[in-house]
């Protein structure tokens, strides 16, 4: 098997994480089709990603397999005050599907953790959607359920 080499993004990453994004959408939109519409099936902002490659606090990694993207992460420090806590977000985690069970994510949820580490700090958090099968690879990986967050839908307004 091939080396999964994981490295932080630069500018001419760009367009291998976009199709990533626009990727994990569709996936995502299968899996909660309420939740993700046509319409939300866009292009990763360029004026974003070239803010979050600039920005100390942030962080976008991408994993290769022999020379090719197949994966990408975006990280960040951010906090909370109640309960007061800094800690390390993973904001987005994407793995091509060809990739998938190869360990690229768990090259990145490693990564995340360094880059936790490196900024001294010792927690990290993220969100999966209900029904997403990345949820038991998380919980593989040390993570457990913080909170549950409900909804419910009351109608659009006219």
């Amino acid at each position: 098997m091939a080396d999964i080499l994981i490295r932080r993004a630069t500018l001419d990453d760009y367009d291998a994480i976009n199709q990533l994004n626009i990727d994990a959408l569709e996936y995502h939109k299968n899996i909660r089709p309420d939740a993700f519409l046509n319409e939300q099936i866009t292009k990763y902002n360029i004026d974003d990603f070239k803010n979050e490659i600039t920005d100390e606090d942030k962080c976008w990694f991408v994993a290769t397999l022999d020379g090719k993207i197949c994966g990408a992460m975006l990280v960040y420090i951010t906090a909370c005050q109640f309960p007061e806590q800094i800690y390390c977000y993973i904001d987005t985690i994407f793995v091509s599907n060809y990739a998938r069970g190869m360990g690229v994510g768990k090259a990145l949820i490693t990564e995340a953790e360094k880059f936790a580490q490196s900024n001294q700090v010792d927690m990290i958090k993220l969100n999966v959607w209900e029904g997403n099968p990345a949820f038991d690879f998380y919980k593989k990986q040390g993570y457990v359920v913080e909170r549950y967050v409900l909804k419910r839908e009351l109608g659009k307004r006219k």
